[in-house]
C-alpha cells in the first residue's frame, strides 16, 4: 500500500493526522487550563487557611497594649508549612511590621493584584522565580469593635494580610499529572492513528487497489483490441461483501463481461457482413459483366425486330406481336441500364448547386406525365435554403425517380406537393403525395437493392436514390401511412460543411 500524499491512504493518513493533533492540542489546552485553575485553587484554599488564622492572630495582637507583639505574630504564622512570607500591609500598599529590613520600605500595587473568584474581597498575585513558583494572597483587616479606639470608624478595611505560600509541590504534582496526560494522548493518538490506518487498508485501500489493477488490464485489453490484436478480457476477480466497493467492483465486471460479449457478438456480425459484401460484390462484378455482354445482342435483336416490323406485308396480329417483342426489350434494357448504373456508380462531381432552380427544371419537364396520371401538381420553394455542392445530374436523377414513384403511387390521380425549406441551416426537400401509401413491413424494406412491388420494376432506383444521397453527404427518410399517402424527405449539409 502506497502512502503517497496522492492516494487514498496517504489522504487519509494525513487528515487523521491533522484531526488527532487538533483534538490532542485541544485536550492538551483543555486539560493544562482546567489543571492551572485547579492549582489556583488549592493554592487559595491554602493561603486562605492560614490568613484566616493569621486575621486573628494579628487583630489579637493590635488590640493588645504592645503592638511589638504584632511581629513575633507574624512569626509564628511563618512555622506554618510552605509560608514563606508574613506581613501586614495599610490600605494603600505600604509593608507594616516588616520582618526583614529589604522590606521597610517595600510597597505592593494592590490594583495589579487579581481577585479570587471564590472571595473577591480577597486578592492574589503569582510570582515566579526560576523553577518555583510562590502565590502572595492577601486578605483584609476589618474595623472591628477593638479597633476603633484608635483608627475610628471611617474605615472598614483597615488593611491586608499578605501571605506568601510556595506551590511547588503543588506544581510538580500538576507536571508530573500532565506529562501522564501528554503520553497517554500520544499513545491513544497514535493507537487510534494505526487502527484507523490498518482499517482503511483493509477495508478501503486493498479492494480499490484491487478494482484498480482490474481496470487497467481491462484498459490493455480494449487498447489491443483497438489495435486489431485477438486479445480476451480479463477474467474479474472474486470480490465478497455488500459494501459499496464490492457493489461498484461487481457493476464494473459486469460492464466488462457485457462489453466483452457484446464485442463478440460484433465480430460474428462483421465476420458475417464481410462475408455477404464478398459474395455480392462478386455477384455484383458479374452481373455487371453479364449486363455488359447481354446488352449488345439484346440491342441487335431489338434492331433487327424494327426492320422486320417496318417491312410490308405484316398483318396486325404480327405487328403487335413485335412491339410486344420490342417493349420487353426495351424493358430488359432499362433493368440492364439500372444494374450497370448501380455497381458501377461514379461518384459525383460536386460543384454549388441551387436546388430551388433544379425543382423549377424538374417542374416544367415533370408536368406533362403529372397531366397524363391526373396528378396536381405544386411547388413552395424556400428563398432563405442554402446552396449546396451536388451533382445536378445525379440528383435530378433522385428526384425523378422519387416523384415518378409518387406519380404511380395516385393511380386514380391525386396531388403530389414539393416543398424546399431550410431546417437548422440545412437544405430539405419534402415530396408529398396522396397516394395508397406504404405498409410498414414494405417500408423497412424500400433501400434493398432488387427488392420491388411493381410488376415491371427492378427494385433499384431508391438503392440508387440512397447511394447518391449519402455519397453527397445527405440523407433520405421515407414516412408513409396507408391510404393517406408518403412523404419522401431529402436532407442536404450546407456547403460550408460539404466544404470541410
Amino acid at each position: 500500500m502506497s502512502l503517497s500524499h496522492r492516494s487514498i491512504l496517504g489522504k487519509f493518513v494525513i487528515f487523521i493526522a491533522v484531526t488527532l493533533a487538533v483534538s490532542g492540542g485541544a485536550f492538551y489546552y483543555l486539560a493544562y487550563s482546567t489543571g492551572t485553575n485547579m492549582l489556583l485553587a488549592l493554592g487559595h484554599s491554602r493561603a486562605q487557611g492560614v490568613t484566616y488564622v493569621g486575621q486573628n492572630l494579628v487583630l489579637h495582637f493590635m488590640n493588645s497594649a504592645d503592638k511589638s507583639e504584632v511581629a513575633e505574630g507574624l512569626r509564628s504564622i511563618l512555622s506554618t508549612p510552605r509560608v514563606r512570607a508574613a506581613y501586614v500591609v495599610s490600605d494603600s500598599g505600604s509593608i507594616l511590621f516588616p520582618l526583614e529590613k529589604k522590606e521597610q520600605q517595600a510597597r505592593i500595587d494592590l490594583a495589579s493584584l487579581t481577585p479570587d473568584p471564590a472571595v473577591p474581597e480577597h486578592r492574589f498575585h503569582l510570582v515566579r522565580n526560576g523553577n518555583s513558583v510562590q502565590e502572595l494572597y492577601l486578605s483584609p483587616l476589618r474595623n472591628r469593635g477593638g479597633c476603633e479606639k484608635c483608627h475610628g470608624t471611617e474605615k472598614d478595611v483597615l488593611g491586608y494580610l499578605a501571605i506568601t505560600v510556595s506551590l511547588d509541590d503543588l506544581m510538580a504534582v500538576a507536571e508530573e499529572h500532565r506529562t501522564g496526560n501528554m503520553l497517554a494522548l500520544g499513545s491513544i493518538v497514535a493507537l487510534l492513528g494505526v487502527m484507523l490506518a490498518v482499517s482503511l487498508g483493509l477495508i478501503i485501500v486493498r479492494p480499490v487497489n484491487k478494482l484498480k489493477r482490474y481496470i487497467r488490464a481491462s484498459e490493455m485489453a480494449i487498447s489491443a483490441i483497438e489495435n486489431g490484436e485477438p486479445v480476451s478480457m480479463p477474467t474479474a476477480p472474486v470480490v465478497s461483501g455488500r459494501d459499496e466497493i464490492a457493489d461498484l467492483f461487481r457493476s464494473f465486471s459486469l460492464l466488462i463481461t457485457r462489453l466483452d460479449n457484446a464485442y463478440s457478438q460484433l465480430l460474428d456480425v462483421h465476420d458475417g457482413q464481410l462475408r455477404r459484401a464478398d459474395q455480392l460484390a462478386t455477384i455484383g462484378e458479374m452481373a455487371a459483366m453479364m449486363a455488359h455482354e447481354i446488352k449488345n445482342p439484346i440491342a441487335g435483336i431489338k434492331a433487327a425486330l424494327h426492320i422486320f416490323r417496318r417491312q410490308g406485308g405484316v398483318d396486325a396480329e404480327r405487328a403487335e406481336i413485335y412491339d410486344e417483342m420490342i417493349a420487353q426489350l426495351d424493358r430488359m434494357n432499362t433493368v440492364i441500364d439500372d444494374l450497370l448504373i448501380y455497381s458501377r456508380m461514379s461518384p459525383p462531381k460536386l460543384q454549388p448547386l441551387d436546388l430551388a432552380e433544379l425543382l423549377r427544371n424538374l417542374h416544367s419537364l415533370f408536368q406533362i406525365s403529372a397531366e397524363r396520371a391526373g396528378v396536381t401538381m405544386s411547388f413552395e420553394l424556400d428563398a432563405s435554403a442554402p446552396i449546396v455542392q451536388g451533382d445536378e445530374k445525379q440528383l435530378q436523377q433522385v428526384l425523378w425517380n422519387v416523384m415518378l414513384n409518387a406519380t404511380q403511387a395516385m393511380k386514380s390521380g391525386g396531388v403530389m406537393k414539393v416543398s424546399l425549406e431550410n431546417v437548422e441551416q440545412r437544405a430539405t426537400i419534402r415530396i408529398q403525395d396522396t397516394g395508397s401509401g406504404i405498409s410498414p413491413d414494405v417500408l423497412s424494406r424500400v433501400f434493398t437493392p432488387f427488392y420491388t412491388t411493381k410488376h415491371k420494376g427492378t427494385g433499384l432506383g431508391m438503392a440508387v436514390s440512397k447511394r447518391i444521397m449519402e455519397q453527397h453527404g445527405g440523407a433520405i427518410s421515407i414516412d408513409s401511412t396507408v391510404d393517406v399517402g408518403t412523404t419522401v424527405t431529402l436532407s442536404f449539409p450546407p456547403f460550408a460543411a460539404m466544404e470541410d
